[in-house]
């Protein structure tokens, strides 16, 4: 009797283990998510359940597969920049799999602009106890040679000087004026961080057709967001990732720039004989001044000289308008200068997967001898961002540069 009893009660254990497995493991959700006007697949989508910590991200076929969802009714959400959120209620049941799809539409709204702090994430601009001036690559349709001349006349109170004439000089920029008489301009510079790394090369490195944005902040603002390094302000560079690129494209871009620098005027040169200019040169016989060494009167408007005491002893002479062979010394010593850029970049967006490959370089030589090379630059930058889930991404940056510049002899 007793061990027909422990056999009944393994039965029914037995009988009673896929309902607690199925109750452990919960349910699926899949579904695909379309563009409601065109109909294709809408990829790198956020898919969540409400109330739950279960999500996903569209794959580039549009598709998403939540598993272990807890069985019982389940709001579904899903949700992408540019378009309208949308939500569904499926019933969940243990062990099989429901469907869930969605189209999406194109939503023309304000989205609250953010700007990118020194602390872990983003801020919305509203929230800033402080002004941030941003600059976009919208904003200057004809590019800039390097980051640092962006800045110029674009944002208010920064000051961009160059340094001197060498080609790949680097300006000095000064966003609050300077702050004391005995600092140099270097040390009075703001801190450069490009994608959140701080910039130990020169700004001039940098390659304007790469950046996506700059923000400044000035002053103490940028001091309590970066530390004493930031005292005199702070320019951020964020460059471009293929964000800006429709789903399963790529975007080419090949740009060639050639161009010239001379000195923007010439200085006017004496071109009268120096006896027309001055009267002193006419002192009579004998003077080391004199040209006329025998004549005791010169009559430069009848263009005569007079060699003897009489009217008749009146003789012709020529007056020359330009005597001899005139040098200009500031065209022998300035030359004509060339600049020559070409750029390639490859951006895409794939699934979650978004990327930029870019290639330039610069070559640019001087107006002052001893600057024929000038300078020559080239630039290999790799941008890749991949989101792993629907609140995890993992991004990645390589930037390579290399440069030379000459030197006055």
């Amino acid at each position: 009797m007793w061990s027909c009893t422990v056999g009944a009660l393994a039965a029914l254990a037995l009988l009673g283990a896929p309902s607690l497995l199925e109750a452990q493991q919960g349910g699926t959700v899949q579904g695909t998510v379309t563009n409601a006007d065109t109909g294709q697949p809408i990829a790198a989508v956020q898919v969540s359940i409400v109330g739950a910590q279960r999500g996903s991200i569209t794959n580039r076929d549009g598709e998403f597969t939540i598993q272990n969802v807890q069985a019982g009714a389940r709001e579904v959400r899903v949700q992408s920049l540019g378009f309208g959120s949308q939500t569904q209620t499926v019933e969940v049941v243990a062990g099989q799999t429901v469907t869930a799809n969605f189209e999406l539409r194109r939503a023309v709204l304000d989205l609250a602009e953010i700007v990118v702090t020194g602390v872990a994430g983003d801020t919305e601009r509203a929230k800033l106890p402080f002004t941030v001036a941003r600059l976009t690559a919208e904003q200057l349709p004809v590019p800039s040679p390097s980051a640092a001349t962006m800045l110029q006349g674009k944002v208010a109170g920064a000051s961009v000087v160059s340094g001197s004439g060498r080609p790949g000089a680097t300006p000095s920029i000064l966003l609050r004026g300077a702050t004391s008489i005995q600092a140099s301009g270097r040390s009075q510079e703001p801190l450069y961080i490009v994608d959140g790394v701080i910039l130990g090369a020169s700004m001039v490195d940098i390659d304007a057709l790469d950046i996506e944005s700059i923000e400044v902040v000035k002053g103490a603002a940028a001091a309590s967001l970066y530390g004493s390094r930031a005292a005199n302000g702070v320019v951020q560079i964020t460059t471009r990732r293929g964000r800006g690129v429709g789903d399963d494209q790529v975007r080419y871009t090949v740009r060639t720039e050639y161009g010239g620098s001379s000195l923007p005027g010439k200085f006017n040169l004496t071109q009268a004989h120096q006896f027309a200019t001055d009267g002193d040169l006419f002192v009579g016989s004998g003077s080391e001044r004199c040209e006329f060494q025998n004549c005791s009167q010169v009559n430069l408007a009848g263009q005569r000289a007079l060699s003897g005491q009489s009217a008749s002893s009146w003789n012709t002479v020529q007056v020359e308008e330009w005597p001899g062979q005139t040098f200009d010394h500031v065209e022998r010593f300035f030359q004509g200068g060339n600049e020559m850029q070409n750029y390639l970049s490859i951006e895409g967006r794939s699934g979650g997967t978004n990327y930029l490959i870019s290639f330039s370089n610069l070559d640019q030589s001087g107006i002052l001898p001893g600057t024929q090379r000038g300078f020559q630059r080239n630039n290999f930058r790799m941008n890749v961002d991949q989101a792993v889930r629907s609140d995890i991404s993992v991004s990645g940056s390589a930037f390579y540069s290399r440069s030379e510049q000459s030197v006055f002899p």
